[in-house]
């Protein structure tokens, strides 16, 4: 029991007791520390007590129990505060960590270094104030990590890096959190929700490769540096598209649900805040997700998205081709325009033909000549009436026919592989 003691050794060690065992708590509550304390490897048969503690580190370092288990909670709520590293790697926690409204202080270094923790409980960091950087990396926590309301600054890299960690609840950086830098969460799962409403974030925010059940990031959310999702998993997400950032990455990122899926208009604008230019695999992750919720028109709205976005970045000559595509049949994703371009050359040139038949090539065996079939027959490639086999146009009716069965040809590739899409995915 060293609760409100004073301890001073600034230049060095003020408490060295590392493989300690202790077969009860170890508590530090409320104790004034210069120097640092060491209890590196100790083994504590209850909570490690160190509410309202004030420790200012040596050499920047001020509070090591890497490798520690401890079989209570370790609590440091209440005020404490800690000036320099504080070290958990590797540290075994039974029960939770709370640092309820610690104050963090190590600017431009490492102000808490929990590499390789495990918590059986939960991590509570509402109101936390930190100065530095706290790291996270392979931790694993039982249940949830709340940030709610804490304020995080460190301009010159992260204030908080979780590479690795999994968490067997929620993250939640919500509730009024602030981060004045990076954060970096890459190839972490967290099988709840990693919450981001009411937060703010100025610095680059990783999530590449994570796996969570949710991530959510509404109209209160401010993020105002680069975020990167690409090949993370989520099953829902629930966002405000507009308040994701300018520089986004998102190749490679799946999700089940959207939250917010129409209109499609704010999602492809979403979409083409990708810095790195035409991707195929968003667009298909979207148009995939639309289809599952019902939402065919917004699939194929996406997938005419996706044609036009990689014409862009096409050779003139296909840029061309494409433009033709686009205005004639919509790529083959808007089959009322196409069907509206066959029934108009469906008539005029039935008329064409009604005005002047066409001459038979055998009178005698040929079949009376019907303007209609004849039509047709040239028009649809793979369906026969008879008629065009048994008519020999001449003149500009040669012509005519030339340029209906190159319509159709046109028509049947342009609308085919929309129509097989369409049924593949029904």
């Amino acid at each position: 029991m060293l609760g409100g003691a004073q301890l001073n050794n600034p230049a060095g060690t003020a408490v060295r007791a590392e493989r300690l065992h202790v077969d009860g708590p170890l508590a530090l509550d409320s104790a004034a520390v210069e120097g640092t304390v060491q209890i590196y490897g100790s083994a504590i048969q209850g909570p490690l007590q160190l509410q309202s503690a004030r420790f200012v580190g040596a050499s920047q370092r001020t509070f090591d129990a890497s490798l520690a288990g401890i079989s209570g909670d370790l609590v440091g709520t209440a005020g404490l505060s800690a000036r320099g590293q504080a070290t958990l790697d590797g540290t075994q926690i039974e029960g939770s960590l709370d640092l309820t409204a610690a104050r963090l202080h190590n600017p431009g270094r490492q102000t808490l270094s929990a590499r390789r923790l495990h918590v059986a409980g939960r991590i509570n960091c509402r109101g936390l104030s930190s100065d530095g950087h706290i790291v996270l990396n392979d931790a694993v926590v039982g249940t949830s990590i709340e940030f709610h309301g804490a304020r995080l600054s460190n301009t010159a890299e992260n204030t908080l890096t979780a590479k690795g960690l999994r968490a067997g609840g929620a993250f939640e950086c919500c509730g009024g959190f602030v981060s004045d830098g990076g954060m970096t969460f890459t190839s972490s799962s967290v099988a709840g929700v990693l919450c981001l409403k009411r937060a703010t974030n100025v610095g680059r925010l990783s999530l590449r490769k994570i796996r969570s059940g949710s991530v959510r990031a509404k109209a209160d959310t401010d993020l105002s540096g680069p975020v990167d999702l690409r090949h993370s998993q989520i099953y829902v997400l629930a966002d405000d598209p507009a308040r994701w950032p300018d520089d986004l990455l998102l190749d490679g990122l799946t999700y089940r649900h959207l939250e917010a899926s129409l209109p499609v208009r704010d999602r492809l604008a979403w979409l083409a805040k990708d810095s790195t230019g035409y991707l195929p695999q968003p667009y298909g992750q979207l148009a995939t997700t639309y289809t599952a919720q019902g939402h065919d028109a917004a699939a194929r709205q996406v997938l005419l998205a996706k044609c036009r976005r990689q014409r862009a970045g096409q050779p003139a000559t296909l840029r061309i081709w494409g433009h033709i595509q686009d205005w004639t049949v919509g790529y083959g994703y808007r089959p009322m325009r196409a069907a509206a371009w066959l029934v108009l050359l469906l008539l005029t040139a039935t008329l064409a033909s009604a005005s002047h038949h066409p001459r038979a090539m055998k009178p005698a065996e040929a079949p009376t000549c019907n303007a209609f079939l004849y039509t047709l027959d040239l028009l649809v490639p793979v369906v026969s009436f008879g008629q065009e086999q048994a008519i020999n146009p001449h003149g500009w009716r040669q012509w005519l026919a030339a340029a209906l069965i190159a319509a159709g040809w046109i028509l049947a590739t342009t609308i085919a592989p929309g129509l097989t899409r369409s049924l593949s995915r029904q």
